[in-house]
């Protein structure tokens, strides 16, 4: 839903799910619950990261806006995550080195 909320502000086309992203993350929420959390997290962590680096490319300010909100949403996801996963270093409680996903050519 965030993909078609973010099509709806910047007249961008949603598209279809990434299917590599999807074959890569899918098999590690079937495991344990540490491989879920850890997988979570690093998704969530990705996912910030990619719409942080998206907001200088857009125009309009309803477009900025609600991807900051879901960039935010999805940190505290994140946050979250580690903590559930029982993770006590503040960098990555509260930090994130994770690269943003390339939309670009096939990957958009």
């Amino acid at each position: 839903s965030y993909a078609e909320a973010i099509s709806g502000a910047t007249g961008i086309s949603a598209g279809q799910p990434n299917e590599e992203l999807v074959a890569e993350f899918e098999p590690l929420f079937t495991g344990s619950s540490t491989d879920f959390l850890t997988s979570a997290h690093t998704l969530e962590q990705t996912l910030v990261s990619t719409h942080t680096s998206l907001i200088a490319d857009y125009e309009s300010t309803n477009a900025i806006s609600l991807t900051s909100a879901i960039a935010d949403v999805e940190a505290r996801h994140a946050t979250v995550l580690a903590d559930l996963h029982g993770v006590d270093d503040l960098d990555v409680l509260f930090g994130n080195e994770e690269a943003p996903l390339d939309l670009t050519g096939d990957h958009a």
